[in-house]
């Protein structure tokens, strides 16, 4: 393996010399540091990024952490890596699966020197989890709000979503709209079912509550199940609260000739890629994915590159994209 010894043997210069062009290039005139670059590159020299961190405590490394790699993070997660490659980084993606415990490992195992900051989705809304993490790295939070936590944050106004999409649905002349919500405590989830019930009240329309399944993970089998539950309740419309979900119940309208929009209308929520795949023409809301992972990712670099940068919390407007199915 060529090492900074061979490059300084070639070069006629010490390895000290060798060692400023690669970390503090500044500080070595132009024409040492073009002899020494070319000869790196004719050896085949590789530095040791490892050696390197521990000179300029960087690693040039961000940490991600996120419940999952599914279908709902693919686009926020390319954006990111796109976002980070543009300014020299490199991501270490740590999917926890929605596991608290392995949430807690990944974020220990991260702060052992292996990273710059690390962009967060929580398991979690309380600020005690994370306390430590935040002042032991640079962090900012993705997708959620943590009160009383002293970081930079991004999400998705959810409530200001669902709003979009009801009062959308009820425009078209449903009234008796089915809901399939997710079983779980995250704010998201409970913003989307806030909006559902507050267009209902608005519009004097009473919530009833046997209309509305409560999903373990808004997978596609379930909204195919709670399609068959709800249709069966006199339900003239279904709103999904993800649009894996959504496409389960248009499975199974497809699969038992109910027509969309003709005999009920469906909608979904996140606007996932996948969705392109699909000829169904989902109606649903666009959570603004791409501009979510830039964001996090500016606003994490922004605060590495400068510890006074003033910390934001910035919300970004869903949009509502009308298509077929209402």
């Amino acid at each position: 393996m060529v090492t900074m010894r061979d490059i300084a043997e070639k070069c006629g210069v010490s390895i000290m010399t060798v060692s400023r062009v690669l970390n503090e290039p500044n500080l070595v005139s132009d024409a040492t540091k073009e002899l020494i670059l070319e000869a790196c590159e004719s050896l085949g020299y590789i530095p040791n990024s490892a050696a390197k961190a521990l000179v300029t405590k960087e690693t040039n490394m961000i940490g991600l952490v996120v419940p999952d790699v599914n279908y709902y993070y693919t686009n926020i997660i390319k954006s990111i890596t796109l976002t980070l490659e543009s300014r020299g980084y490199g991501l270490l993606l740590c999917p926890y699966d929605h596991r608290k415990e392995k949430e807690a490992e990944y974020l220990s195992y991260l702060l052992q020197g292996r990273i710059d900051g690390i962009i967060l989705f929580p398991s979690s809304l309380n600020k005690d989890d994370y306390v430590s993490t935040n002042k032991a790295t640079t962090l900012v939070v993705a997708n959620r709000i943590i009160d009383g936590l002293d970081a930079s944050s991004v999400s998705s106004d959810n409530y200001a979503g669902s709003v979009k999409i009801m009062e959308h649905i009820l425009s078209k002349g449903y009234k008796r709209v089915g809901a399939i919500r997710a079983d779980t405590t995250l704010g998201s989830f409970n913003d989307r079912l806030r909006g559902y019930k507050d267009v209902l009240f608005n519009n004097g329309i009473e919530y009833d509550e046997s209309i509305v399944c409560a999903s373990k993970g808004l997978f596609f089998h379930e909204g195919y199940t709670y399609a068959e539950q709800l249709i069966s309740k006199g339900v003239d419309s279904i709103f999904a609260f993800n649009d894996m979900c959504a496409l389960g119940v248009l499975k199974y309208c497809s699969d038992n000739a109910i027509a969309v929009p003709g005999d009920i209308g469906v909608a979904g929520f996140d606007n996932i890629q996948y969705l392109e795949l699909f000829d169904h023409g989902l109606t649903t809301v666009d959570y603004n994915g791409l501009i979510l992972g830039e964001q996090v990712s500016t606003l994490i670099l922004n605060e590495i590159s400068n510890p006074d940068f003033p910390k934001r919390s910035i919300v970004l407007d869903p949009e509502l994209i009308i298509r077929k199915t209402v």
